[in-house]
């Protein structure tokens, strides 16, 4: 899970850039969160109490402290974040390069240049999650990373595990088995042949979810309450 952080004092451009990152990291299948803030008072509010994220997406031009004194704030308590700056003036650009910023984005440019920025950035974080899965089939052999598994679902006598990047893959292990064999808080039970992948869920609505790769899977009514509870804990609502 990527962890973001946008600050924007101007309240209609810091929601069309959630909207940019929303649409374009989903699309890419990213799993991540987002925090805004309006005020760069609030996210050293947050640097303060150590709440810290993997990328920061700055508006230069703030009222009180500027995004050059946030990053020279973000430096202090985690030099390995990645920071892209936003503005409208080109000539900050060397001042922005003072403190590491990893780009430099013109707010006339944004839809062209920050997706790209963003998808940099991704190279250079750590690989914040490397586990996997082995899954073995006849002759075939696959080495299935947990952030790629979407959803496990018991069909008849096999597993089905349906993947991002990859066609679903048969498994012959019983659900449960392969469940516990995961052991990661990510993954949950919706019913007792299926689990998913919290972090590819977008919406709990009625009695079913749907998850970003668009499936629409059900949820008993047994599971309901625990599977809504455990969604808002992992969205931090």
């Amino acid at each position: 899970m990527v962890s973001i952080s946008v600050c924007d004092d101007d309240k209609l451009e810091l929601k069309e850039i959630n909207k940019l990152v929303n649409e374009f990291l989903s699309a890419k299948h990213v799993q991540f969160e987002i925090h805004a803030f309006d005020s760069s008072i609030n996210l050293l509010y947050e640097l303060s109490d150590n709440h810290l994220s993997d990328i920061y997406i700055l508006d230069v031009s703030m009222p009180g402290k500027n995004g050059f004194s946030v990053a020279e704030e973000i430096r202090k308590l985690s030099p390995n974040s990645i920071i892209i700056f936003l503005t409208s003036h080109s000539e900050f650009a060397p001042i922005g390069y003072l403190y590491e910023a990893h780009r430099y984005v013109l707010k006339l440019r944004i839809q062209e240049d920050l997706p790209e920025a963003l998808i940099s950035a991704m190279r250079k974080l750590p690989n914040i999650d490397d586990r996997s899965v082995i899954i073995r089939r006849y002759n075939d052999v696959w080495k299935i990373p947990y952030s790629d598994i979407v959803s496990v679902t018991r069909v008849g006598r096999q597993l089905q595990i349906l993947t991002v990047t990859q066609e679903a893959i048969q498994d012959s292990r019983g659900i449960r088995e392969f469940f516990d064999l995961l052991n990661d808080e990510r993954f949950l039970f919706i019913d007792r042949g299926c689990f998913i992948n919290i972090d590819f869920s977008s919406k709990v609505t009625g009695t079913s979810i749907k998850l970003t790769t668009g499936h629409i899977l059900p949820i008993s009514r047994r599971s309901m309450q625990s599977v809504k509870a455990a969604i808002l804990h992992r969205w931090g609502a």
